[in-house]
């Protein structure tokens, strides 16, 4: 819009084929006070865009009863854009997104959990000493420090299970050098030490000498590059037969290691089945987590984390039939399974054939590691509210012929959700007390 001597806005809407119509108005004086630098624009045609800014128009008293305020309206903008033509420009493509926008624009991409990753690690270099002498009169000697020692690496656990979102872009770490020592005895400062922050259960693989340390609580600290030794200043080579020395030593070079940092979650209870058997809505409600809902398959592309009082509860992506040969990112899930202490199978009631759904993970368990067969599990037929009654009860009977004490439960049904949360408040009592195994269902005080 612009605006006249009266202070009326007037809007700039108007075609160029209909201004030669209304030229016959008196000579306008333009002064632009534009202060917006992001102009609105104005199509003239033939695709030429021009940039309309804010103006100011004084027009003399004169003439001022005798203009035409629709002919002015359209001088004003002809005006505008005589004095904008140097940045008419063609309307073209839009332009290329910067890397700041498509940062933005992949909240999804950068908010995955990423438990596996690979970076390269330098320490620091330690500082060479130096070789200096004494000037004062009468005290002729060596006097030059030794170096600082280079900055060391370490991995420090926490508790969040998303600490490796770091390393995403940032693959090489270098901790800073030590310094060069110097004259009057002064020795190099040490170069600053490095902490790298890691989800509590990351497995720390060395891939370049073989060697592994895991992480498995909160606020352990490893170290994972040692940096250099500063080297001794010359007044450390003095000796009774040399009171001169030259001698220096140079700083040692900071180890330099390809580390693979891999994520297995730590949990007391996970919850295994194939996809969309109702695994993230159990998780959301015996806990405070927000896993996200859905009614289809991969709707959990990620593990989820919930805690009941005492017990840490995992949410593991649904799992197929070929998932321990990499089917469908079977192997990022099944890892996650290792360092599982009970395991909760869901199967859905809504399943045609519930108990070929329970062979088929039972044998990628397997398949993936058969020491994963040797953990307590527990089995719960999931969205029994979703059939009819009479269909609940025929599908467990045959899970029972399974496992005895298959348990039929609903979000929707506060009767069966109680059930469960005994079994989790008995699992709950067994960890506060300390004992070896957790709870099978066939152990009496499962069912306390």
């Amino acid at each position: 819009s612009v605006l006249n001597d009266a202070g009326a806005k007037a809007n700039c809407g108007y075609s160029i084929e209909s201004v030669h119509s209304l030229l016959d108005v008196s000579c306008v004086e333009i002064i632009f006070t534009g202060k917006d630098t992001e102009p609105f624009c104005n199509t003239l045609g033939d695709g030429d865009v021009v940039p309309r800014h804010p103006i100011t128009v004084n027009t003399p008293k004169r003439n001022a009863a005798t203009t035409n305020p629709k002919a002015l309206k359209i001088l004003l903008f002809i005006c505008a854009s005589i004095s904008c033509a140097g940045t008419r420009e063609k309307k073209s493509a839009p332009p290329q997104r910067s890397l700041y926008t498509d940062a933005q624009n992949t909240d999804t991409l950068h908010s995955m959990l990423i438990d596996d990753v690979t970076i390269r690690v330098t320490a620091g270099n330690g500082g060479k000493g130096a070789v200096a002498f004494n000037k004062n009169l009468m005290e002729l000697g060596p006097t030059g420090g030794s170096g600082g020692r280079g900055g060391s690496i370490f991995a420090r656990g926490v508790s969040d299970i998303s600490a490796l979102n770091y390393f995403r872009h940032k693959k090489v770490i270098t901790a800073p050098n030590g310094r060069d020592g110097q004259g009057q005895f002064r020795d190099g400062p040490n170069g600053d030490d490095i902490v790298l922050l890691v989800p509590a259960g990351t497995i720390i693989h060395n891939l370049s000498n073989q060697t592994d340390v895991s992480i498995d609580a909160v606020g352990q600290q490893v170290l994972i590059a040692r940096g250099g030794n500063g080297g001794k200043g010359n007044f450390h080579f003095r000796s009774s037969t040399n009171t001169s020395p030259t001698q220096f030593q140079p700083g040692l070079p900071g180890e330099q290691w390809e580390i693979r940092f891999e994520l297995k979650l730590i949990a007391d209870i996970g919850f295994v089945g194939l996809p969309n058997v109702g695994k993230s809505s159990l998780l959301n409600e015996l806990s405070r987590a927000q896993s996200k809902v859905a009614n289809y398959p991969f709707t959990t592309l990620e593990p989820h984390l919930g805690v009941y009082y005492g017990l840490i509860l995992a949410d593991i992506p649904g799992l197929i039939e070929g998932s321990s040969s990499g089917k469908g990112l079977g192997i990022r899930f099944l890892r996650h399974i290792e360092r599982t202490k009970v395991l909760f199978h869901c199967i859905s009631a809504e399943s045609p054939d519930p108990k070929k759904d329970y062979t088929v993970i039972r044998a990628e368990l397997k398949a993936y590691n058969p020491e994963l067969l040797k953990k307590p599990e527990y089995l719960l037929l999931t969205k029994s509210d979703a059939v009819a009654p009479a269909e609940v009860a025929k599908k467990l009977a045959a899970l029972k012929k399974i496992e005895p004490h298959a348990l039929a439960v609903s979000i929707l049904d506060d009767a069966s959700m109680q059930e469960l949360k005994k079994i989790l408040n008995a699992l709950e009592k067994q960890k506060m007390e300390g004992r070896g195994v957790p709870l099978s269902p066939t152990d009496p005080a499962a069912s306390a």
